[in-house]
């Protein structure tokens, strides 16, 4: 069988340069033929980013480059559709990925190539203590730097995370980027063989990766959805398509694929995001109960508190935080025949494992135990159990409890789901209260990715019973006291169940803050509370306006109502 011919791919912004050249279905004959692009009338419609990507390609000893508007028949749906489909593949296959991100549009150029109009001005300081003590200035991280027109589009996102390998045009520099280090063009690293401890590593999170895993790692989609969100789009209506090709690779081990950008498997979790700063409704056809309907900076409420899956370095060897249980039967809807059918949210199965000592193991998983002895935890617990499987590597990684491992990838779930949920649970007509204020989830401001500027966060408002007694909050997406309804009443609907121990870490009230703020909850060992969702009603429908967390035993002091939901 024939190798696939090796390839470069080129990442960059487009812009609004008139006349650009690209692909039409008129033309994508003649483009084809062996030296179109040099002809005088075509290369003067070239963009200078795409033009001094084909003399670095050349240079660099290779014979192809994939750019999009060239390879992509810009006028023809089908086409267009097909390619995108593929996305994931182009950029994931490339023999590596040469990524613009300087500049506002196609016409910057990558400053510095050899044979190009395109100049650079890059200067090294350095300070000299003394003739034997000269000292570099260590160049700024990308996160370091305002962010550039290329960091805040959203189709370049997906171009950089799914590329093994980039050759980055950054600020007048070059660098060369792959999954185990970052070569930087002006520092001397170290050379081959020496102490790989040395060795001018990545961080271990990186904006930029997206790491292939047999098992869903529901913080790295977690991260990978809140850095994709802040990002622009040209057209709102691509909000799932500039996405699509990172869910492809997630998808391969989810169980049960994903539901308009929400993993099935974890479907509690992801139903509970909320804006930071204020977001922005985006015009395409999709729900409103999914993160991609707003644009901006948004995070899921449990992002560093859940118990979910490995135990991470920082944390290591504590006991869960924050214990998320299912209380609705969710069911998607097939748009071509209305059946209903239930949405695989089981991340709770595996759990149980966890909670019975005695319960045999899936096939490939072992219990371990490790004795502790740990400042953060104040109860009796000495012991702390953890799990590892025999084919996730590395070897020995820590498990909180057993969690689906896919021997082969999984195959993404076909795409025929309407926009509406159907599903049965508890509500309560509650009444706005006054605005809650506390570090990390009410008010206060910061730096907005997809505003570009300092703004106000968002603000959180107490839910009171008809009594005036507090049950709740919800996580708004006001900035403004003053749009704020007080007073008004809201129906709410229950989502899921929480349980949250006070003994098990010291840093609770990061996402808890109704446990430093409100004086019934001060002394509650174990705080049992069902995370809930604030809806409205337009005819047969209901509609997404936030979520937050109610009190359990505050919502049971009186009845709820069971109600069919149709959410869309």
């Amino acid at each position: 069988m024939r190798e696939p011919e090796a390839y470069v791919a080129l990442s960059y912004v487009w812009g609004r340069i008139p006349d650009i050249l690209e692909s039409t279905v008129a033309n994508f004959e003649s483009l084809q033929r062996p030296g179109a692009l040099s002809s005088p009338n075509l290369s003067s419609r070239l963009p200078t980013t795409v033009h001094d990507a084909i003399v670095l390609t050349k240079s660099m000893g290779q014979h192809y480059l994939w750019v999009d508007r060239l390879c992509i028949i810009q006028d023809d749906f089908e086409n267009k559709k097909a390619q995108l489909d593929k996305m994931a593949a182009i950029y994931a296959r490339s023999h590596y990925t040469i990524v613009a991100a300087d500049g506002v549009d196609a016409d910057h150029g990558l400053r510095g190539v050899p044979g190009t109009q395109s100049p650079r001005n890059l200067q090294q300081r350095i300070y000299y203590f003394s003739e034997q003590c000269p000292m570099m200035q260590a160049p700024l991280p990308e996160s370091k730097v305002d962010p550039k027109e290329w960091h805040r589009r959203g189709w370049t996102f997906q171009e950089r995370t799914l590329s093994h390998r980039n050759l980055v045009f950054f600020q007048d520099q070059v660098f060369w980027e792959c999954r185990k280090a970052t070569w930087i063009e002006d520092l001397a690293d170290v050379p081959e063989g020496a102490n790989p401890l040395t060795v001018s590593k990545r961080q271990a999170v990186d904006p930029h990766d997206l790491e292939y895993l047999m098992w869903p790692d529901v913080r790295q989609y977690a991260n990978l959805a809140y850095r994709y969100n802040r990002r622009l789009l040209g057209y709102q209506s691509d909000a799932m398509n500039a996405f699509a090709a990172v869910i492809q690779v997630l998808s391969r081990s989810f169980p049960g694929g994903f539901l308009h950008g929400l993993p099935e498997y974890f479907f509690d979790y992801a139903m509970l995001w909320t804006p930071i700063f204020t977001t922005e409704k985006r015009a395409f056809d999709g729900p409103s109960w999914s993160w991609l309907s707003r644009a901006g900076d948004m995070t899921f409420m449990y992002y560093s508190a859940c118990d979910f899956l490995q135990v991470r370095k920082a944390r290591l060897w504590l006991a869960p935080r924050i214990v998320l249980r299912p209380m609705v039967q969710w069911f998607k809807i097939d748009r071509h025949t209305g059946q209903r059918h239930p949405i695989n949210n089981s991340y709770n199965v595996h759990q149980k494992v966890r909670d019975d000592a005695k319960s045999p193991l899936p096939p490939g998983w072992s219990r371990h135990v490790r004795k502790q002895s740990h400042p953060g935890i104040k109860s009796n617990e000495n012991e702390f159990v953890w799990y590892k499987h025999d084919d996730v590597l590395p070897w020995g990684m820590p498990f909180l409890y057993p969690v689906p491992v896919a021997a082969e990838p999984l195959k993404p779930a076909q795409d025929c789901w309407s926009t509406q949920l159907s599903f049965a649970t508890m509500r309560r007509h509650l009444v706005v209260g006054e605005v809650m204020r506390g570090r990390y989830e009410s008010g206060g401001s910061g730096r907005s990715n997809y505003w570009d500027a300092q703004v106000p966060g968002c603000l959180v408002f107490s839910l009171l019973d008809t009594a005036g007694k507090w049950v709740g909050l919800i996580r708004s997406g006001f900035i403004d006291e003053q749009d704020v309804p007080s007073g008004e009443h809201c129906e709410i609907i229950l989502l899921s169940a929480g349980e949250a121990h006070k003994d098990r870490w010291d840093a609770a009230t990061n996402s808890i803050m109704e446990l430093i703020l409100r004086h019934e909850l001060r002394d509650i060992e174990t705080y049992e509370f069902y995370n809930v969702m604030w809806i409205e009603r337009k005819g047969d429908v209901a509609y997404r306006r936030a979520v937050g967390r109610v009190w359990k035993a505050a919502w049971e002091s009186e009845p709820g109502v069971m109600a069919d939901i149709l959410l869309g």
